[in-house]
């Protein structure tokens, strides 16, 4: 399913590790917008809740 990588050199090793790492990165990212967004969402329905409208 999965074919093995062969590295020749170190730096194929790090530009591999920093690809995965910025995947990573870019994904945790994206999480925490979601969670802000979610959060907002609350917090305008209990404001309109409250308000009444």
């Amino acid at each position: 399913m999965y074919k093995p990588a062969a590295f020749n050199r170190p730096e194929d090793v790090a530009a591999r590790i920093m690809e995965f790492a910025n995947m990573y990165r870019k994904a945790e990212e994206r999480i925490s917008q979601l969670q802000l967004l979610r959060e907002a969402e609350r917090s305008d329905a209990f404001f309109y809740e409250e308000a009444g409208d």
